[in-house]
């Protein structure tokens, strides 16, 4: 796995006891859910759309759920962990993501996330499905970390990695 995601996988791991409980939210077809059992915890994921979700089956246990209203009870899940799934959010978006996450974290728990650094917005077409289109917004790491101050989250890892195209915007937290 590149090191773009390895590393705030791991120290989302290292926050947390071994066989906890993490939701993958905007799980796509699971290949997060494997990376997290190969550290030891038990992941479920959320996608809103069910072709994902009939694939990411296959590789762990999933819910169909809106990441913005996540079907998942208040204080359920040790960890949070999101790939690139809320860069599709805009600003009021992403922070009422990120809000949700929060409230189904335990006291205690951790949250790891993976954006893309910049500004602005576009829609662009689905690399798989050419004739599909959605919606990247970049994110600035002060905003993001602004959010995780109104949300009470003590930030643990915050960085962005120069790269060519999206360059990505990783962050860690855990919520006291």
């Amino acid at each position: 796995m590149a090191q773009v995601l390895a590393q705030p996988l791991d120290a989302l791991r290292a926050l947390l006891p071994a066989g906890a409980l993490v939701a993958d939210l905007g799980c796509g077809p699971g290949r997060h859910l494997q990376e997290l059992g190969r550290r030891g915890l038990r992941a479920v994921g959320v996608d809103l759309s069910a072709g994902m979700l009939a694939v990411a089956r296959s590789r762990g246990q999933v819910v169909q759920g809106d990441l913005l209203a996540l079907p998942l009870r208040t204080g359920s899940v040790d960890g949070v962990w999101s790939s690139y799934a809320l860069l599709h959010l805009d600003g009021p978006g992403l922070a009422q993501a990120m809000a949700e996450a929060v409230r189904v974290l335990r006291p205690g728990g951790a949250l790891g996330v993976v954006l893309a650094s910049g500004s602005g917005s576009a829609l662009e077409p689905v690399p798989y499905a050419p004739e599909l289109s959605r919606w990247f917004h970049l994110h600035r790491l002060a905003d993001l970390e602004r959010i995780c101050a109104d949300l009470g989250l003590q930030v643990r890892l915050a960085d962005v990695l120069p790269e060519a195209h999206r360059a990505p915007l990783r962050l860690v937290a855990v919520k006291p």
